[in-house]
């Protein structure tokens, strides 16, 4: 019989992100299922002496083990090649945004490596640039197990909560120069671009790939990537300055920064606070009826945030994605925003105009809901067999 796998764990220390609690609390599910976990938290000040220590030690061991990092951050190399490689020693790596913002990372991905995407449309980007490894895996953003007890609607005093920086202060024809510049064919397939990602739920990806091709711009796969970046930074600072602005009615909170120059008039509903320790908004998250999720890049995923505030009771208004359709049509805690911002209201209302006693009821199916389908648990275990199958079977031991 053999003994649980080792798996190391490389943390970043992002108290605002939210990378440290999320590889935390893998860590907790990786351990809950009986493997030997040891972490190790990076920051800028590192004890580098301690970390090759752990590096080592989980190396030399003669039987199964990995380590888990972030983004492909840790690329370590001897002699031109990938420690991993030379060491023998399998790597995972939990890719949290969209690949094409970490392309020069994952070019030097190690071939003994394996990946997980948290969008299943990411794939396409990663068969795109046939980075080196063993193949990536849908790998999507979960949460902590549920609480015992999550407070009842009434004893929450937050309505809508909105978590996240609004990262761009520019309006659309400043981000359509600012991204195109004097070339008006470029423009113009930006422009598509960003007409057609304000609704519907097709991946950045593919259709900046459409627009560029159907306007004969010459695209490779860095363009592509780079302007899926440029793309997505303005989406989301346009949808959530937006959205945000549309608020009213109801007692709101929203805790973010915003880029020197932003001018965000919000209605006297609105609180806003400075950005807060990922800890700490899940703990706000417990207070709140509604957690807006507004991360619309993600068409066939979700964001921690959605899992996070199901796992304190909260329900989820969330940009549309294919990922959890199923959730939406059975009310199963998520519900999604409207593409019109001027209906936001209405789908507000919708959920918070009900009695409590149903609000409550349907929290509870939620709550259950969640614990059974989109912990980490679940996502470790998807990983636990990729890593055995591709790693620990008789053939690649």
């Amino acid at each position: 019989m053999q003994s649980p796998p080792r798996c190391f764990i490389v943390k970043s220390f992002t108290p605002y992100a939210s990378l440290e609690v999320m590889l935390t609390d893998i860590g907790c599910a990786l351990q809950r299922r009986h493997l030997a976990v040891t972490d190790h938290l990076h920051s800028n000040f590192p004890n580098f002496e301690l970390f090759k220590r752990q590096f080592a030690q989980v190396s030399k061991h003669e039987g199964r083990r990995f380590v888990i990092d972030e983004n492909s951050e840790h690329n370590y190399r001897t002699d031109g090649r990938s420690l991993y490689d030379v060491w023998n020693l399998p790597r995972f790596s939990f890719i949290t945004d969209n690949p094409a913002r970490k392309v020069d990372l994952l070019k030097d991905f190690p071939d003994i490596g394996m990946a997980g995407v948290v969008d299943l449309d990411f794939v396409d980007i990663w068969d795109e640039f046939q980075f080196p490894g063993r193949g990536v895996i849908p790998f999507p953003h979960g949460g902590p197990d549920a609480l015992p007890q999550t407070p009842s609607t009434a004893e929450r005093d937050i309505d809508v909560l909105l978590v996240g920086n609004i990262s761009s202060a520019l309006d659309t024809e400043e981000w359509l120069t600012a991204s195109a510049g004097p070339d008006p064919v470029l423009r113009k397939a930006y422009q598509r671009a960003f007409e057609r990602s304000v609704s519907g739920d097709e991946s950045l990806w593919r259709i900046l790939r459409a627009e560029f091709q159907d306007a004969g711009v010459e695209a490779d796969p860095d363009f592509v990537a780079g302007a899926v970046c440029h793309l997505e930074t303005h989406l989301i600072a346009h949808r959530r300055r937006s959205i945000l602005q549309a608020l009213k009615g109801r007692k709101v909170a929203f805790y973010g920064n915003q880029e020197e120059g932003e001018a965000l008039s919000v209605s006297d509903d609105v609180t806003v606070h400075d950005i807060l320790p990922f800890r700490d908004a899940v703990d706000v998250m417990m207070r709140s009826k509604i957690v807006l999720n507004i991360s619309p890049s993600f068409r066939n995923g979700a964001h921690e945030r959605v899992f996070y505030g199901l796992s304190r009771g909260a329900f989820i208004l969330a940009e549309e994605t294919r990922y959890l359709h199923r959730e939406a049509e059975e009310e199963l805690g998520v519900f999604f925003l409207p593409y019109d911002v001027s209906t936001v209201m209405d789908s507000v209302n919708a959920i918070l105009d009900r009695p409590d006693a149903e609000l409550d009821a349907l929290r509870d199916r939620a709550v259950a809901h969640y614990q059974q389908h989109h912990t980490w648990g679940q996502r470790v275990d998807g990983m636990l067999d990729a890593m055995a199958r591709e790693f620990w079977s008789g053939e690649n031991a």
